[in-house]
This record gives structure tokens, C-alpha cells and sequence, in this order.
């Protein structure tokens, strides 16, 4: 009975909102089964208990191995590689793709005359406005807070992750990602890392691994594609974030991953990340990709992805 009583719940919500989108091509699949991380919620706004936080459920063994190794204080005598071990595929890659940007390091590569997002037609967000999403008229008397949980509940359950990201945060991303639009993201595996390239291109970002990138350039096929709506970033104070999953290529929470990984780099304010963001794109050959292991390494470390750092709160 309670088992039905959520669902029943679920259903009145899903209708509730409803009334504030617009009808869209079907292109996101519902999966009831599968769980969907709001990267608003997680990532730009106090974190979620660590019972509820994806990253600590699918990778939860690593993050406590890592945390009582800091407690033990042996944290320091291990290398990153050793900690989590960087198969050598991952790390050929790596070295292969640093050497086409060694070759291909001019402003009309790092621009791109047929950038990457030029596939991004074939989205169902795409180059959609806001309004021909959502009826901008009925939530124009709606509180930030309230078209915040409009739009999550909206995508709650679809094969996608979505963020209401605050303005002056995103004032900050945009800020950087033009100047700095291009970078790779190790994504954790069973016997190593797997790298995605991604590019930003306007108000989208397309996320390919490095694979499908070195085999097919510009006419890769994004596996993650990200589209950020700035209509209410005046007036509202948000900019409204949906990512769409290709997920014949990648999981929800692989894309959750590389959302915080995302943030880590083009929201923070730490002047060492934004070094490598420039590094990478200015000066590809001085670029190491261990840097992006160590970074995602630390913040594990750090407690940040479990949503807190103490043992009060317990899968």
C-alpha cells in the first residue's frame, strides 16, 4: 500500500508540472527504476545526506577506502595511481590525445570551424528557446524556489539531469568556458579511468569520449549534451540547466559525474583549477592529464562527493 501511495504521489506530481512545460518531441525516455541525481540540488545547493547521494552509492568502497586512509594518515604515502589505478588504455589515450592537440594547437582549432556542438541539432533541447519549453506565463508569478522544483520534478525521472543554477555562479562558468572551451574528465572505472572530451559552444556543452573523438574529430556523437537557458537569469536569478543522456554510451550517473566535475572547474573560484583549464587549452603540451585525477582525487578525499566528511551519516 505504500509502495502504491508513492507512486500515486509520484504520478500527481509529474502531472502538477506538467502544466508549466510545453509539449516536446519524445527523445528522453522515462525509467521509473532509475534514480535521477539533480545536479542543482548536489552540486550548487547544500548537498543531499550521503544515503541519498549517487556518487557515494556507486562508488561508496573507494570514498570509504579513502577516508580511512586519512584518518590512518597513510593518504600521503600513496600516489594517485596506486590509490586508483590508471589502466594503461586510459592512460594511452590520454598521451594520444595530448599529442593531437600538441599538432593541432592554433585559435581556429580551439574555436573550431565545425565544433563538436554543431551535432547538437539532433537534441531534443537542441536550439529550443525556454519559452518554446516551458509556459513562461504561468511561472511568471513563481518564486525562484518554485520554478526550481518545477523544473527538477519535471525531470526527476527521465534519462537526464537537470540544475537550476544560481546566477552570479553561472556568471563565473560563462566567464571561463569562453575563454577557456574546451577540456577532457576522467570518469572512474573498474580497472582505471575513461576520458570524456567536452566543448562549450554558446550556452551548450557536448561531452564524447576521447575515443570516439580521435576516430571521428568534429563528427564524434555527443554522449552527454548539456543545454543552459538564461531567460530568467535577470529576473529570476537562475539559469535553468537540462543535460540529455545518450545512454546507449553513458549512464545517468556517469553524466551526474562529469555535471560535478563540470562545476569543479568553470564555478569554483580556485585560481589553481582555472590553471589548468588554461593550461589545457593554451598550452596543450605543458598539459598533464594526471592533474584531472588528482583534482577529482582530492575531492573525494575532501568528503565533498559522500555530501559530508563525518561518520554521522551512514549508507
Amino acid at each position: 500500500m505504500a509502495a502504491a501511495m508513492r507512486v500515486l504521489s509520484l504520478i500527481a506530481k509529474v502531472e502538477k508540472n506538467g502544466r508549466y512545460f510545453q509539449r516536446i518531441p519524445a527523445g528522453i525516455a522515462l525509467n521509473a527504476n532509475k534514480r535521477l541525481f539533480s545536479s542543482s540540488k548536489a552540486v550548487y545547493l547544500p548537498a543531499d545526506g550521503i544515503e541519498s547521494n549517487p556518487f557515494y552509492e556507486k562508488y561508496a568502497e573507494r570514498i570509504k577506502v579513502v577516508r580511512n586512509e586519512i584518518k590512518e594518515g597513510r593518504l600521503e604515502e600513496k600516489s594517485a595511481e596506486e590509490k586508483f589505478c590508471l589502466d594503461s588504455r586510459a592512460q594511452g589515450e590520454a598521451e594520444r590525445f595530448k599529442q593531437k592537440l600538441k599538432q593541432n594547437a592554433t585559435e581556429k582549432f580551439l574555436l573550431g570551424s565545425k565544433p563538436l556542438s554543431s551535432k547538437g541539432e539532433t537534441s531534443v533541447y537542441g536550439e529550443k528557446t525556454l519559452a518554446s519549453v516551458m509556459h513562461m506565463a504561468k511561472i511568471a508569478d513563481k518564486s525562484t524556489e518554485e520554478i526550481r522544483q518545477i523544473w527538477q520534478e519535471y525531470h526527476r525521472h527521465k534519462d537526464c539531469i537537470c540544475a537550476a543554477i544560481p546566477s552570479n555562479v553561472y556568471n563565473r562558468m560563462e566567464e571561463r568556458f569562453l575563454k577557456f572551451p574546451l577540456f577532457i574528465y576522467p570518469l572512474p572505472r573498474e580497472q582505471g579511468f575513461e576520458f570524456m572530451y567536452a566543448e562549450f559552444k554558446d550556452h551548450k556543452c557536448y561531452f564524447t569520449s576521447l575515443l570516439h573523438y580521435q576516430t571521428r574529430g568534429e563528427n564524434a556523437p555527443w554522449s552527454l549534451a548539456m543545454r543552459h537557458f538564461t531567460d530568467l537569469r535577470e529576473k529570476k536569478g537562475i539559469v535553468l540547466m537540462v543535460g540529455e543522456v545518450d545512454t546507449n554510451e553513458l549512464s545517468v550517473v556517469d553524466a551526474q559525474w562529469l555535471a560535478y566535475q563540470l562545476q569543479m572547474y568553470y564555478a569554483s573560484e580556485s585560481d589553481r583549477r582555472e590553471e589548468i583549464l588554461k593550461t589545457f587549452n593554451r598550452f596543450p603540451d605543458k598539459f598533464d592529464h594526471m592533474s584531472v585525477i588528482n583534482e577529482l582525487n582530492a575531492e573525494i578525499q575532501s568528503g565533498t562527493l559522500a555530501g559530508s566528511s563525518d561518520d554521522s551519516h551512514k549508507p
